[in-house]
């Protein structure tokens, strides 16, 4: 149940990270330049600057979908994907997009065949 609470301080974390990442290098509108890191654990940390818009996006992507489910547990990434929102023991169902709202934020998540994936978007 501590996974909500990380996953919120870590898209925090993150997103402050990779704006601060982003603007290191000097470009322009037009630049089709992605940047691509691997941690020591194998997190891979993909960051396309895109200075036309004030906003830091955030994807956090899982390699596990439907696809990767056997037919027993199939809907198990996207019954995983809702409990994340649904709180843990300090915070309640709904506190992570109240605190998202509260710092101008949207969020949301998807599953697929392929992946699961958490997108938070901050002005």
């Amino acid at each position: 149940m501590r996974a909500s609470r990380f996953l919120i301080l870590g898209f925090m974390l993150f997103s402050i990270i990779a704006s601060g990442i982003a603007q290191a290098p000097a470009e322009t509108a037009n630049s089709k330049k992605i940047y691509k890191y691997v941690l020591d654990n194998g997190l891979e940390i993909i960051i396309k600057p895109i200075h036309r818009v004030p906003l830091v996006t955030t994807y956090l992507v899982y390699k596990v979908g439907s696809g990767y489910e056997p037919p027993e547990y199939f809907g198990a990434s996207h019954f995983i994907e809702h409990l994340m929102f649904k709180g843990t023991h300090k915070l309640k169902k709904g506190d992570i997009d109240k605190i998202t709202q509260r710092f101008g934020g949207e969020n949301n998540a998807y599953t697929t065949s392929d992946y699961t994936a958490f997108h938070f978007q901050f002005p």
